[in-house]
C-alpha cells in the first residue's frame, strides 16, 4: 500500500525519472488506516527477550491473528550478529505517521503520461471501481488488470497471475 502510494507520488512529482509505473492494489484516494492498530501494537512489542523467530511469531499471534500478515510483518524482524533483534522498518515512525501515509494523492494538474499498470485484487477493497476515473485522470495511459481470487495481498493470494501480469507489462 505504502509502496504504491509512494510510486504514484514519485511518478507525479518527477515523471522524467520514471519510465513505467506498476501499482499493486492501491489507488490515489484516501484509505482507512486498517493497519494502525497493528503498528501501534508492534511499537509496544518487546523484542529484546526473543530467543528465536518462532517465539516472535507465537507472541505476535495475539496482535496479528492472520498468519499471512503476521509472516509478512516478521520479514522486517532482523537479528544482529551479536544476537539482538531489531525491526528493519522504523516502526515508531510508521505508527506515528500512518494516518498521513493513508492520505489521498491529489493531482493538482499533475499527470504521469508514461505507461502504468494498476493491478486490483478481485476480492480486495483497496482499489475501488469508483477510483478508476481518478486513476485515469492522473495516469492517462493506465492499464487496469484484475487479479482473480486475490485480496489485497495479490502477490501472495495469486502469485502466478500477479507475476504473469507484471512480466507481460514489462516485456511489452
Amino acid at each position: 500500500s505504502m509502496g504504491g502510494k509512494t510510486a504514484m507520488e514519485v511518478a507525479l512529482q518527477a515523471p522524467d525519472r520514471v519510465n513505467r509505473l506498476i501499482v499493486a492494489d492501491m489507488g490515489p484516494a484516501r484509505h482507512e488506516a486498517h493497519f494502525s492498530d497493528v503498528l501501534s501494537a508492534l511499537d509496544g512489542y518487546d523484542i529484546s527477550r526473543l530467543q528465536n523467530r518462532a517465539e516472535a511469531e507465537k507472541g505476535l499471534a495475539e496482535i496479528i491473528p492472520d498468519r499471512n500478515i503476521r509472516l509478512f510483518v516478521l520479514k522486517n524482524l532482523k537479528r544482529r550478529p551479536q544476537g539482538s533483534w531489531f525491526w528493519q522498518a522504523n516502526i515508531p515512525a510508521l505508527a506515528r505517521h500512518y494516518g498521513e501515509l493513508c492520505a489521498g494523492i491529489e493531482g493538482g494538474g499533475r499527470t504521469f503520461s508514461g505507461r502504468s499498470l494498476f493491478l486490483k485484487g478481485e476480492r480486495s477493497g483497496y482499489l475501488e471501481d469508483s477510483e478508476i476515473p481518478a486513476v485515469r485522470e492522473l495516469f492517462p495511459r493506465a492499464e487496469i488488470k484484475i487479479i482473480p481470487a486475490a485480496g489485497h495481498w495479490l502477490h501472495i493470494d495469486n502469485q502466478d497471475a500477479f507475476v504473469d501480469e507484471v512480466l507481460s507489462f514489462c516485456e511489452s
